[in-house]
């Protein structure tokens, strides 16, 4: 997920800081592994109407396929799932986890 729309993938996992914000920590190898770039941002909002990227939705498997995206200060981060059941794991676990935040400040 470059600044240029790039697909790239990328392990990645929320949690709760002690600040009471949600933060998104992404990690991604490249040059076959030899290095590895990491990145943390504070997430605002979850997006769940993100369409199929260009070029995506021609390939066989699309209709299994599902997105959603993460708001940041910044931008929207947009994510890819295998499915429309991963897509709603995800929206669940970290609209969840925003609702804490939101309760507990």
């Amino acid at each position: 997920m470059s600044n240029a729309g790039d697909l790239h993938w990328k392990q990645v996992s929320f949690n709760m800081n002690s600040n009471l914000q949600v933060i998104a920590k992404m990690k991604s190898k490249h040059m076959a592994g030899t290095f590895t770039k990491k990145k943390k941002c504070i997430v605002t909002g979850v997006c769940s109407d993100v369409q199929a990227w260009p070029g995506r939705e021609k390939e066989d498997l699309i209709e299994k396929r599902a997105y959603f995206g993460i708001k940041t200060a910044e931008r929207i981060i947009e994510f890819e799932c295998e499915s429309k059941r991963d897509k709603q794991f995800w929206l669940d676990g970290i609209q969840y986890m925003l609702n804490c935040c939101a309760k507990a400040a």
